[in-house]
């Protein structure tokens, strides 16, 4: 047996509709528990582990929040890893352009009329 949210009164554990009062029981159980709220995804992309964690405990029992707590988790991993590959291709191009800057000065140096022979470079 359990009691109405609204009313109070004892009522059937498998009821659907509260005898007493009338209200529909398992529908504000279902909206309030597993309402596959945006807050979900928003935890699980900021907290990745913690969207993993509650989509693996709660994929029977709360489906829709799992999967936005896991979708939230999953951007925010394809977000890091596209951070981390951006983040390599910006230090492959900068070593590429200093080598080739230094590949285009050291021309330049050598190429310099020979008045400055006493000049040593290092």
């Amino acid at each position: 047996m359990m009691y109405c949210k609204y009313c109070g009164k004892e009522v059937e554990s498998d009821a659907m509709v509260c005898v007493h009062c009338g209200r529909s029981l398992k529908e504000c159980e279902d909206s309030i528990e597993d309402s596959g709220h945006f807050g979900w995804g928003v935890l699980g992309f900021f907290v990745p582990l913690a969207g993993l964690i509650l989509y693996i405990l709660w994929r029977t029992e709360k489906p829709k929040n799992s999967t936005a707590a896991g979708r939230g988790a999953l951007i925010s991993a394809c977000f890091i890893v596209g951070l981390f590959i951006l983040s390599i291709l910006v230090v492959v191009i900068i070593f590429a352009s200093a080598a080739t800057s230094q590949g285009v000065f050291s021309k330049l140096i050598y190429s310099l009329p020979s008045n400055f022979g006493h000049l040593k470079l290092a």
